[in-house]
């Protein structure tokens, strides 16, 4: 990255010629470019010292000053443009993941409408950062002091197939993983995700604006990679802070030996620093954020499919939360299990179960744009090739062309996740202390008026209130409604939302005072882009029937069919939510199956059957008589 600097004037190559236009909504711009005269003497001190770090100057490109101006014009809308530098026509991006907790809190992350990129906009306390991928083009977004951002542009053509170090090596046994089954999982009636400890060194700081801002974009990058690809969120798959400490530490440089990342990986495992800071925040996981004096890598874990004593990874900390790159998303997945793709590279793998392996495919992302190539994220980077929030799933289908992103026999991350979160979740008892996290498992899409269920996912701590809400504005959380259980039944009709989607919000109040929000989108399609993939993911796992008699008295039988061995649950709830009666969680192997329940002593209403097969959920609708 190119620089102009005096004594006291930090500066882009080209500053000046780097004009930047952006927003249509309203009528008023969503940011404006600011003169460098403008910015504080230590911002400026902090972009000259960016510059100066080798990873920055490997890949980084353009810079932009920048003040924002309404953040409102962000989260207040399903459909956000604008202009980037150097780009004539505005970019649009429609809204594919939402959370709102106030103006100054809230996540937005949105897909491109010509089907070429993604944005991710992070607002924490009035401070925007985040991430955008557009073409061949991305960018980072980081807040550098109040109303004071600035714009990176890095060179994705600069990042070779060599950008992971990690070793290929067999799946550990099962009877070795050491977890500790304190949690419970999501087998128990709470939410648990994977904590995260992020440690960093002077270096890392060195190289980022922020490095918590680097840390909350790459969390969110996983959290909607899990969403992205099928992956059943109450089986804990999900990460959360742990915490983040500074490990004063020099890190060793490729040029001072060849083995610099695995000698710093080895460092972190044994550190009794580090061991402690685990301990004591109940970490699952550790990553190291550095500044990447190793090569071309950028990224390392101990091993694939790890133990407790495993759980350790090395991430870049500029190249972590790059969009089309996402390291710290790659890496946490081969902790996860998951692998890169078969063949004869350096630094492919043709180790471990044989549907563990990342996916390359071709595409139409929308029907009016040219098909091109996408990576899973456990997929090496190839030039021009960029990766997308995904991990490879053959029931998830991408874009207008309803492409799989995966392969049943040989590309399946999403698979080996849903397996091994369960053990990694429950690697370390946890933190009381720790800030909880909610979220909603639930259908995306609608296709007609119909009931559509959705199911609370807390974190283990008494909690004293649990509420929800819908909308149809994201903003405004709407009127409560009356299944305040774990379990939401909604009737949703598109002619009650103006404009196509219904935005449900659930708000957890804990015992120790902490409270979570969290918003899920619906979205109506008439054609239901998206649904038939889903109706076809639930097909391949389970062949389910219309339960009978319905209307029921007695008794209400269901018969289904497994294809292949499915984890299983079943819930029969009432219009509030709770559940009455069930059939828990089983692992079955394939074969024709026939439930009952007894119905005789429930009231007379309606009900709902949440039937769970594997990553998927389906809810039917039941009289009782």
């Amino acid at each position: 990255m190119k620089y102009v600097i005096n004594k006291y004037r930090t500066l882009f190559l080209g500053f000046n010629l780097f004009f930047f236009t952006c927003c249509t909504l309203l009528g008023q711009e969503l940011f404006t470019p600011l003169d460098v005269a403008t910015v504080s003497a230590t911002t400026k001190t902090k972009v000259q010292q960016m510059g100066n770090t080798a990873s920055v100057k490997q890949f980084g490109k353009n810079a932009q000053f920048l003040r924002v101006n309404n953040l409102k014009q962000i989260y207040s809308k399903r459909v956000l443009s604008f202009t980037l530098p150097g780009q004539k026509k505005p970019l649009s991006f429609q809204l594919a993941r939402i959370q709102v907790t106030s103006e100054k809190n809230f996540k937005w992350t949105g897909k491109q409408t010509d089907g070429s990129g993604t944005v991710m906009f992070i607002c924490q306390d009035g401070k925007l950062h985040g991430t955008l991928l557009t073409g061949a083009k991305s960018y980072q977004l980081y807040s550098m002091e109040e109303g004071t951002c600035i714009l990176i542009e890095n060179d994705l053509s600069r990042i070779t197939e060599d950008e992971c170090s990690t070793p290929s090596t067999p799946d550990t046994a099962p009877d070795s993983l050491q977890v500790n089954k304190i949690k419970g999982g999501r087998r128990t009636a709470c939410y648990d995700p994977i904590r995260v400890l992020f440690m960093f060194t002077p270096a890392a700081r060195a190289a980022v604006p922020d490095i918590n801002q680097v840390v909350a974009q790459s969390m969110e990058q996983f959290n909607t990679a899990v969403q992205n690809s099928g992956i059943y969120r109450g089986y804990t798959s999900n990460v959360a802070l742990a915490g983040v400490e500074f490990f004063n530490y020099r890190e060793t440089s490729i040029t001072e030996r060849q083995s610099a990342l695995e000698d710093d990986l080895d460092r972190v495992r044994k550190d009794p620093g580090i061991q402690r800071f685990r301990d004591t925040y109940g970490a699952d996981v550790v990553c190291l954020l550095t500044n990447g004096n190793y090569g071309t890598a950028f990224g390392r874990v101990v091993k694939i499919f790890a133990n407790d004593n495993e759980a350790y990874m090395i991430s870049q900390a500029t190249t972590a939360s790059l969009a089309g790159v996402h390291t710290f998303s790659h890496e946490l997945g081969h902790l996860l299990g998951g692998r890169h793709e078969t063949g004869t590279c350096s630094a492919c793998d043709n180790e471990g179960p044989p549907y563990a392996h990342g996916h390359r495919f071709s595409a139409h992302q929308y029907s009016f744009t040219f098909q091109q190539d996408f990576l899973t994220l456990m997929r090496l980077r190839s030039q021009n090739v960029f990766r997308v929030l995904n991990y490879s799933n053959p029931d998830v289908k991408f874009g207008f062309s309803q492409t799989p992103t995966g392969t049943v026999d040989n590309n399946n991350v999403a698979r080996r996740i849903t397996e091994h979160a369960t053990d990694v979740v429950n690697f370390r008892e946890g933190n009381p202390n720790a800030e909880p996290v909610s979220d909603i498992a639930g259908p995306e899409f609608f296709s007609r008026p119909d009931y559509y269920s959705f199911e609370a996912l807390y974190s283990c701590f008494n909690y004293s209130r649990l509420e929800w809400f819908v909308n149809t504005n994201p903003v405004n959380f709407g009127p409560q409604q009356s299944g305040n259980g774990d379990y939401l039944t909604l009737y949703l009709d598109p002619a009650q939302a103006p404009e196509g989607a219904y935005y449900v919000t659930l708000h957890v109040v804990y015992a120790n005072g902490k409270e979570t929000y969290t918003t899920k989108e619906i979205y109506y399609s008439p054609a239901c882009y998206g649904c038939e993939s889903y109706r076809k993911s639930f097909e391949n796992v389970l062949s389910l029937k219309e339960p009978y008699p319905n209307p029921a008295t007695a008794t209400l039988t269901l018969d289904f069919t497994l294809p292949d061995k499915t984890e299983v649950e079943m819930d029969l709830l009432d219009m509030q939510g709770k559940r009455v009666d069930g059939k828990e969680m089983n692992i079955l192997p394939k074969g024709n199956y026939s439930h009952s329940f007894n119905t005789s002593t429930l009231s007379k209403g309606v009900y709902f059957l949440k039937i769970r097969a594997g990553n998927t959920v389906q809810t039917k609708k039941i009289i009782i008589h």
